[in-house]
């Protein structure tokens, strides 16, 4: 992923919750570093362990 924007990363919280309601865990490995900045600055980046 190269491109994330606020309706991308409102889909990837909405993921996290689903997840979180199964009792499962959604993480993201080797992120891409515009999406780690993205989460970053949305401060998201410990929801998803990065």
């Amino acid at each position: 992923m190269t491109f994330v924007d606020s309706s991308g990363t409102r889909a990837l919280v909405a993921c996290h919750e689903h997840a979180a309601r199964l009792g499962a865990a959604l993480e993201i490995s080797q992120a891409h570093p515009y999406l780690r900045q993205v989460l970053a600055i949305t401060d998201l980046l410990g929801m998803f362990h990065l």
